[in-house]
């Protein structure tokens, strides 16, 4: 990959290795029962076509599933306000951060420790006003593009990336039955 919004500079080592744990994180994300993992096998097996399913999995990202751009804004600084804080808390993991993101997590702390600094300050005032919230896979996300330095509104392409591979897994495997192999 190279860095289109910064004169397509070539990612440096340790960024290709935080981009690979953040792809390898999302590829366990895609094989729990998620929003979009979900429409995504239902689009498999009412379209059997890829490309919608792959529609049908985006179309699930927003405020609420995959909130990239809004993470960002929160570890920018830029939101702050609202009951919800985008980028913390997880459907899946409750009460401990979720491993799938450790390395991700890891490699932050070396490379952009500002970064997890803000998060475990919006964690701990999450924790002073009741809510044990921990950083979710949009803050994971959104945490690695501001590290490479990816503007907020093509933050979501990191999302997507990391998980087209897996979501063709999970496609093929609804359409499968129906595939005849080529001998």
């Amino acid at each position: 990959m190279h860095k289109y919004w910064e004169n397509n500079k070539s990612l440096t080592e340790p960024e290709m290795r935080l981009l690979g744990a953040l792809y390898h994180a999302h590829a366990q994300c895609v094989f729990r029962e998620n929003c979009s993992t979900m429409a995504l096998q239902q689009a498999a097996f009412g379209s059997r076509d890829v490309v919608n399913s792959y529609i049908a999995a985006l179309a699930t990202l927003g405020e609420v599933h995959g909130p990239i751009v809004e993470a960002y804004k929160v570890l920018t600084g830029e939101r702050t306000n609202g009951d919800r804080v985008a980028g913390f808390g997880n459907s899946f993991i409750k009460g401990e951060p979720d491993a799938a993101f450790a390395k991700v997590h890891e490699l932050l702390k070396e490379q952009a420790p500002h970064l997890v600094d803000r998060i475990e300050k919006i964690q701990e005032n999450l924790l002073l006003s009741g809510k044990n919230l921990f950083p979710n896979p949009a803050c994971y996300t959104a945490a690695v593009a501001l590290s490479l330095g990816m503007p907020a509104i093509v933050a979501p392409s990191l999302f997507v990336q990391a998980r087209i591979e897996p979501w063709s897994v999970l496609f093929y495997q609804v359409v499968k039955p129906d595939v005849k192999e080529e001998t």
